[in-house]
């Protein structure tokens, strides 16, 4: 995107928006048996703050 912002094809916005936030939902099989990457990565998802 760096490129398309320099060329002036896109512009970068800040946004000071501190109580914006997006739900973050995860869809799995009940049984559904994870290794231990996507078992960690669940874990962080879960532990981070709302």
């Amino acid at each position: 995107m760096q490129a398309e912002i320099e060329q002036g094809r896109l512009v970068a916005v800040k946004l000071n928006a501190p109580g914006l936030v997006r739900p973050l939902g995860i869809v799995h099989r009940r049984r559904k048996k994870f290794n231990r990457a996507t078992e960690r990565l669940l874990a962080m998802l879960m532990a981070s703050p709302a």
